[in-house]
């Protein structure tokens, strides 16, 4: 059974009441479309649902997704304009990645969406455009200094699902 954003913070908020109120109020059509200008792509609708529970979390909570914080809006920008800057720059240009089956072997690329971030330049992104092997949308994590790219899910429902499930599925 899929599980949602809805269902995981309830799972969290037994486990750590402090997440309760970790959710900003909802993205807006208007903030998802100024998101998806931004970044040139169409969101999974999976992704937007999440969007529309919470757009990301308040700062000062902790991360909801394996000590991860979640990006609003904003922040998705914001992060996935500093990484095109990088790469723009020439930065990533002697760079390649050992990724797992389905990602590209590049260092960062504008198609990969970072939605979470753990302080230290670390991020799950939605894979946009994955190798023939991969699956539009499918979440991935890269490491800002390690040249590993982990395929994590085929999406971002499944890799809440499984999040769950580790949380202790209450159903």
């Amino acid at each position: 059974m899929s599980k949602s954003l809805t269902d995981l913070i309830a799972i969290l908020a037994l486990k750590r009441p402090e997440l309760v109120d970790a959710l900003n109020p909802p993205a807006s059509d208007e903030d998802i479309a100024s998101l998806e200008h931004t970044l040139g792509v169409s969101l999974p609708s999976d992704f937007v649902s999440a969007l529309k529970v919470g757009n990301g979390q308040k700062g000062s909570q902790p991360g909801i997704f394996d000590e991860h914080a979640f990006y609003s809006c904003v922040e998705i920008a914001s992060d996935w304009r500093v990484w095109k800057k990088l790469l723009d720059g020439g930065d990533f240009d002697d760079e390649r990645s050992s990724p797992s089956a389905g990602i590209r072997p590049d260092w960062w690329n504008p198609g990969w969406i970072p939605f979470t971030s753990n302080g230290s330049g670390d991020c799950f992104c939605l894979d946009m455009v994955p190798t023939p092997e991969g699956r539009i949308g499918q979440i991935i994590f890269v490491w800002h200094d390690m040249a590993d790219r982990q395929n994590v899910s085929d999406s971002f429902s499944a890799w809440i699902s499984a999040l769950c499930a580790a949380q202790g599925d209450y159903q």
